[in-house]
């Protein structure tokens, strides 16, 4: 914590800024610094918590001298080159030296109570706590590991969310930290989750909410959204206690709100209560030697959607007979879906298209985000019409009600029966507030996350449709749990057991985005985005100027041909000179054929395979340097 400068009437200022008092945040009155750390960092006058850094809070909680730091130490690298008004690299050295740590999170093993745990304890002094390439990395060893030893995780969050400077490589962090708390989850492991202040953003919509118990400390913030963001998003004016610890309480995310002094002990028994279910031998072998098999790569590195043939029109009728081998004689091919059409191109090592394919864009990314968002852009109920048959609409989430702003059913493509899910952003003006322009609340999400399972139950491959700003951030949406449905999402469907086919049509926004888009193939239209922040979002944090969105835009790198290049998505769909709301029956033709191939090649596929590459595809995702 930063030590806080107050002048008094009377009295010298020059104790306070050595260090010697404290102003508390809750009643601001001063503290002797001693006190307050032998209170555990706590207002004696109001209880109010303040924070702690990561080596303190080991020092308060584990057994002492029982900590033992992991060896190998994980170096942020800057991926995007980014400059806001300072450089991230000299940003990472700020932190650094404030907070005595490589990253954002201290990791090891220690023992709570006698008992041998992994520990990730995060550190909201070194940039905010923020989640890259670094942090996901190390949440994701941490996982892995414990499930491998057989030991319990615990996890201490604090964190402002996914880090800008790292773009779309840190929004998947989300998924590549949901995908091993799966593993260790599936192991039999358990895993404690400790939110502290704060606790928000793609941290809360990942790893931290996916704990099989789940403590906060009092008086935390914890959600998806920002108490900020919401506010000047739907100019709400915020409840008194909204997303704190106690307010999540009430509304059943987390199991406990305990005082600091109380957590050591609260622990202790929490973990011995879950080790007598902790299974005698674990194999993880198989996860590791994967894990371990190929040296780290870059971004541009991490994956590939190479083909053994040519997705030309011809493909696509070899892709439909494997379809009617697989289905039956029912499966019937449209003749104008298969005539006339432009032929599909198959990516080549580098994860670039073919000679059909869309490639680099002189187009400005600024340029390629007002396309993305015009009025008259094809939305997903007008290519459910196009490229779909037979949709039969499935409503409600099974808990709580129903979302407008995602749409979902089952559906036939050229005879195929499937799955078919996405954000419902309407046609006009009065359809975009009925649907929040297809900003999905935690029922919508919890609702496609219930008809991906019911795919998975009767073998059915899921299409999902990505078009939305992001998740809906309103005070309902925080009270109904955010950031646990989206965690959800990505934890399932990095493991669902059928395969999976995403397609960014418009917008793709953060973790709303993120919520329908963790797939076996990624495709994007040639006009749409997905980023970790919108550009004026990101311009309003970083330069404090929401008329700098034009270079935030450039900087995070959010168009299609840029996020091929990382190697973040699979392929890019062409779309109509000028836009496929130029011509949206053409453009729908062409996404048609895409769609088509790619489904076609996913159902040809064994689906343990599917699973084990999409597992091993997400949690390659990160750029770093490992010094040993």
């Amino acid at each position: 914590m930063a030590r806080t400068h107050v002048r008094l009437p009377g009295r010298k200022n020059t104790d306070v800024a050595r260090g010697l008092w404290f102003k508390c945040n809750g009643c601001e009155r001063l503290i002797f610094s001693r006190d307050l750390e032998e209170n555990a960092r706590v207002c004696p006058h109001c209880d109010h918590h303040l924070m702690v850094g990561a080596r303190r809070r080991v020092e308060m909680v584990f057994d002492r001298g029982s900590f033992v730091p992991t060896p190998t130490r994980l170096l942020p690298l800057d991926p995007l080159s980014f400059e806001d008004s300072r450089g991230y690299r000299e940003r990472l050295e700020e932190s650094g030296a404030r907070s005595g740590l490589d990253e954002a999170v201290l990791r090891g093993h220690a023992r709570l109570g006698g008992i041998q745990v992994m520990v990730a304890v995060m550190d909201f002094t070194f940039m905010g706590g923020s989640m890259g390439s670094v942090v996901g990395e190390a949440i994701s060893r941490s996982a892995l590991e414990a499930a491998g030893r057989g030991i319990p995780l615990v996890i201490f969050c604090a964190s402002g969310g996914a880090r800008m400077q790292e773009g779309m490589i840190s929004l998947m962090q989300m998924v590549k930290t949901a995908a091993a708390v799966g593993e260790l989850q599936e192991s039999g492991v358990p895993f404690v989750s400790v939110l502290t202040h704060p606790t928000t953003g793609g941290v809360a919509a990942s790893f931290a909410m996916l704990a099989d118990v789940i403590l906060a400390e009092k008086g935390a913030l914890v959600g998806f959204a920002g108490p900020r963001v919401i506010e000047q998003t739907v100019r709400q004016r915020l409840p008194e206690g909204f997303q704190s610890a106690e307010f999540c309480l009430e509304r059943g995310m987390v199991d406990a709100v305990v005082q600091r002094r109380d957590l050591r002990g609260r622990l202790i028994r929490i973990v011995r209560f879950l080790t007598g279910l902790v299974p005698r031998s674990i194999d993880t072998v198989k996860h590791r030697e994967r894990r371990s098999a190929a040296p780290a790569r870059r971004a541009t590195e991490t994956y590939s959607c190479s083909t053994s043939e040519e997705r030309n029109v011809a493909g696509v009728d070899a892709a439909a007979l494997e379809c009617q081998r697989i289905y039956g004689a029912g499966y019937l091919v449209k003749a104008e879906h298969r005539a006339g059409r432009v032929p599909v191109p198959r990516p080549d090592r580098q994860g670039r298209g073919g000679p059909e394919a869309v490639g680099a864009s002189n187009t400005d990314p600024w340029d390629v985000v007002r396309m993305a968002r015009h009025r008259a852009r094809p939305r997903f109920l007008f290519y459910v019409e196009e490229i779909f048959d037979d949709f039969l609409e499935l409503r409600g989430d099974r808990l709580y009600g129903d979302d407008s702003a995602i749409v979902g059913g089952f559906a036939r493509l050229d005879g195929v029966p499937l799955m078919l899910i996405g954000h419902n952003r309407g046609g006009t003006p009065g359809d975009g507030r009925a649907t929040n322009s297809g900003m999905p609340h935690p029922e919508g999400i919890r609702k496609s996350l219930r008809l991906m399972k019911l795919a998975e139950k009767f073998n059915l491959p899921v299409v999902t449709m990505v078009d939305t700003p992001g998740a809906y951030p309103g005070v309902g949406a925080e009270e109904r749990g955010q950031a646990l449905a989206i965690a959800e999402n990505l934890r399932e469907m990095v493991s669902l057991g059928t395969p999976v086919l995403s397609v960014v049509i418009g917008e793709g926004g953060s973790g709303g985005a993120l919520s329908l888009a963790v797939a076996d193939t990624v495709l994007m239209m040639e006009n749409s985005t997905f980023s970790v922040i919108s550009p004026e979002g990101c311009a309003a944090i970083l330069w404090r100027d929401q008329s700098k969105a034009r270079q935030a835009a450039r900087a995070l790198k959010l168009t299609a041909p840029e996020l091929l290049e990382i190697g973040l998505v699979d392929e890019v769909v062409p779309e109509p000179p000028g836009g496929a709301h130029q011509d949206p029956a053409a453009a729908a033709a062409v996404l048609h054929d895409h769609v088509a191939a790619h489904l076609g090649r996913l159902l040809g596929a064994d689906i343990d395979g599917l699973v084990e590459a999409r597992l091993d595809k997400y949690s390659r995702v990160g750029v770093f340097e490992e010094v040993v």
